[in-house]
C-alpha cells in the first residue's frame, strides 16, 4: 500500500481475536501515515470456543507513492493510446534513471515485467493481451506512478 492509504483487514467470522498490538476486534484498521515505508509483518492468532488455536500472518510492504501535483513531471504523465491494441507509450517529462514496469490484469495477476528507460521506447506490446482494463505501475525508487489502460483488439 501507499503510505497515505489506510487498510481494513479482518479475520473469519465466529473466533476470538488477538492482533499483533493486542486489540481483539475481528477487524484491524491501519489508518493513513500509522506506517512509515517499508516491510512489516501483522500477526493475527483465532481461537474457537472450543479452544482449537488459529495463526495467520499479512507482510504489508508500505510504499512511498506520488499523490499529488507537486511531484516534479508525473501530473502531466499519459499512458497512450487509450484504448491499445498493440504498443503502448507513456509520455513523461522526466527519466534519469530506468523505471520498473509491473502490469496487473483487472483480478490482480501479474501480466507484465520489465524495465523502461523512457524516451520514445514503447512500455510494451498488448497485442496478445485479453481485452479488459489494466494496472500499470512504475517505480523509479523513491517514486511510484500508477496508471489504468484499456485493452481493445
Amino acid at each position: 500500500i501507499c503510505e497515505d492509504e489506510p487498510l481494513l483487514l479482518y479475520g473469519p467470522t465466529g473466533l476470538t481475536y488477538e492482533w499483533q498490538d493486542g486489540s481483539s476486534n475481528q477487524f484491524y484498521y491501519i489508518e493513513a501515515g500509522t506506517y512509515a515505508p517499508g516491510t512489516y509483518s501483522i500477526i493475527l492468532n483465532a481461537t474457537t470456543d472450543s479452544g482449537c488455536e488459529f495463526a495467520d500472518a499479512l507482510i504489508l510492504t508500505v510504499h512511498t507513492c506520488s499523490v499529488g501535483v507537486d511531484e516534479v513531471g508525473l501530473e502531466a504523465s499519459l499512458v497512450y493510446p487509450q484504448p491499445a491494441n498493440e504498443h503502448v507509450y507513456l509520455d513523461i517529462d522526466l527519466t534519469d534513471q530506468p523505471w520498473a514496469i509491473s502490469v496487473r490484469d483487472a483480478a490482480g495477476r501479474e501480466v507484465h515485467r520489465g524495465m523502461w528507460s523512457g524516451g520514445s521506447a514503447p512500455l510494451f506490446n498488448v497485442s496478445s493481451w485479453r481485452e479488459g482494463w489494466y494496472q500499470i505501475q512504475l517505480l523509479d525508487g523513491d517514486r511510484s506512478l500508477v496508471r489504468p489502460l484499456m485493452v481493445r483488439h
